[in-house]
């Protein structure tokens, strides 16, 4: 059956709403008023000895004899479990949590300590800072690295959304959310107000914010700080890589303790001067961006090969046709998959420029899936049903990504204006617009605690960020910029779409720049433009005229010369590859709305 079936969408119910991005000035119907949110969260930060004289069990961590086989000269990295308060701001009000932490030491000169969030929220990133070192060996040497899952998720204690198997059996479902009723009105309210209960029962929930966990890495440098050989460098300050939702991580960190901040690499950028929820308007927008022109006329340029349209118009309308299909399948009982599988699986194969041709042979295969009549073992099953269990009330865990996003920002309490908004946003853009709407952000339980940001007091902090980029869009990064244009630097991709950059062997260009700031310390002098490469069997760059091209900068943009990419082993480049496969999966399943 192919990709479609291996891919068949995970979560029990995927009740979630949309990533989110970057501000959408173009949004054609007004937001809906916003809950008042609680005041800044205060950035001062008490610990107490209790937490700053634990002892820790570090062992070698599982992934380390992997990163020394790939990089010989990696070091070991050690792993171990540390405690934190649940909340910083009263951390005798509620039991302590843990959390996962894995550490390797500079086998050169050690310029610090750093660390990288590869995005998210809701992503497990212990091994991320080992595992990205593989593509830039020098951090092995430059760096000690400092490996974290955040709180509520992967290794560190979890956070938990529990319902029933019952309660999902009797959410009303709908073929397909694009089509705008009140049937689909009604399948997603039910979903969202069920999500929101889930989540909202847990006492570690209320304390999974981008802000507790900012104060989580605060305390870490100052313990790791204390805890260091008398030999090591001072970790006075922390340095930082961080992509998408890492983008928010940082800017709040830096924010938050910009005395401590020492060189942050920020790479596609969500507007983190903005809210969550003003965040994910963008995202209609910007995916289809991407895939119309970008992915589309490069599938046409490759027409030969995918036989799916010889123009960018004739292979939408393929897609249109492919969906139609699978729907109807899907509808007659003949596919375990609908038309909404399509648009996730395609979605999550626009973040990267080497998934193109992925992209393109998904088409064909759900081309062939909606043409097939499969026997009674592959027939449709209920994507949205309960694992088995012995009980209709038996507890089912369901997605727990909103939580993050539900805690930094204030989302609308009125969801009438949210559903028309969705279902102009389902004509405008028709991929993914249907998946902007109502989310259990919309019905939480907890008060929400947001941040003004602007850097007052940090370093100049190196923001990077592709022209085309679907999950994090452009115009959002440009926004954030401009509004800390004092404390950042802008370095910009012209006609690339690839969310993640830096390490990823994209850009060359972008290559050098970061690698000039995170082992110098050097910036560009002015806001830059770096030329995109071509993309897999092109011949040349195609041009996508997109918001680059109007960028008018008090900094007149500056264009280098293209520079030979720091080499990498093919092994430590297919790793980073699989990580930015992992987190756009991962991301793209937390766009769902349901």
């Amino acid at each position: 059956m192919g990709a479609p079936v291996r891919r068949l969408l995970v979560g029990l119910i995927g009740l979630l709403l949309a990533v989110p991005l970057a501000v959408d000035a173009t949004a054609p119907v007004a937001a809906a008023p916003l809950p008042p949110a609680a005041p800044d969260a205060a950035p001062a930060l008490s610990i107490g000895s209790a937490y700053l004289s634990q002892r820790l069990d570090w062992q070698p961590c599982d992934f380390s004899p992997y990163v020394q086989s790939v990089v010989d000269t990696a070091p070991e990295t050690d792993c171990a479990t540390i405690v934190v308060p649940m909340d910083w701001r009263h951390p005798d009000a509620h039991p302590d949590i843990s959390l996962a932490i894995a550490l390797s030491h500079a086998t050169g000169t050690s310029k610090g300590l750093l660390t990288l969030n590869p995005g998210g929220p809701g992503l497990a990133a212990l091994d991320n800072p080992a595992l990205f070192a593989m593509a830039r060996p020098r951090l092995f040497s430059d760096y000690d690295l400092l490996g974290f899952d955040p709180r509520g998720y992967g290794a560190s204690q979890s956070a938990e959304c529990t319902t029933s198997a019952a309660a999902l059996a009797a959410l009303p479902k709908v073929a397909d959310l694009r089509v705008r009723n009140l049937a689909t009105h009604r399948a997603e309210v039910a979903s969202a107000k069920l999500a929101a209960q889930a989540c909202g029962t847990n006492e570690l929930n209320r304390y999974l914010g981008t802000q507790q966990t900012v104060d989580d890495l605060e305390f870490l440098r100052t313990y790791l700080g204390a805890h260091r050989a008398a030999s090591a460098p001072s970790y006075d300050k922390l340095n930082y890589i961080g992509y998408s939702y890492g983008t928010w991580l940082g800017a709040w960190y830096a924010d938050s303790y910009p005395t401590h901040t020492g060189r942050f690499l920020l790479d596609s950028n969500m507007n983190w001067t903005s809210s969550m929820y003003a965040n994910q308007r963008s995202d209609s927008f910007s995916f289809e961006r991407r895939r119309d022109r970008m992915l589309f006329p490069w599938i046409a340029r490759h027409h030969k090969r995918y036989n799916l349209g010889t123009t960018k118009a004739t292979v939408k309308r393929r897609y249109e046709t492919i969906r139609a299909g699978v729907l109807r399948a899907f509808r007659e009982g003949r596919s375990p998959v609908s038309a909404e599988d399509l648009d996730a699986e395609l979605l999550s194969l626009l973040y990267s420029d080497a998934d193109f041709p992925d992209a393109a042979q998904t088409m064909r295969d759900y081309a062939d899936l909606a043409a097939s009549d499969q026997s009674a073992a592959g027939r449709r099953t209920d994507r949205r049903a309960a694992a088995p269990t012995d009980s209709a009330s038996a507890p089912v865990e369901v997605d727990n990504s909103q939580i993050v996003r539900c805690n930094d920002s204030p989302y609308p309490r009125a969801v009438a204006p949210v559903l028309k908004r969705a279902d102009a946003d389902a004509k405008t853009f028709p991929f993914i617009g249907y998946w902007d709407t109502v989310g259990p952000c919309n019905y939480w339980p907890f008060p929400s605690t947001t941040r003004s940001i602007d850097l007052a007091g940090a370093p100049t902090i190196l923001m990077v960020q592709s022209e085309g980029d679907p999950a994090t869009a452009y115009e959002g990064a440009r926004a954030a910029h401009r509004a800390t244009a004092m404390h950042t630097r802008l370095v910009s991709v012209d006609d690339e779409g690839q969310h993640g950059l830096y390490l990823t062997g994209v850009s060359p260009c972008v290559d050098k720049i970061g690698d000039a700031f995170i082992f110098g310390g050097r910036l560009p002098s002015a806001d830059t433009t770096c030329q995109a490469r071509r993309l897999t069997g092109d011949k040349k760059v195609y041009k996508m005229k997109g918001p680059v091209d109007g960028y008018r900068h008090s900094l007149n943009a500056v264009r280098p010369p293209e520079v030979a990419a720091p080499t990498s082993s093919a092994a430590a480049t297919a790793v980073v590859r699989r990580l930015q496969r992992r987190v756009a999966e991962q991301e793209s399943r937390s766009l769902l709305p349901r």
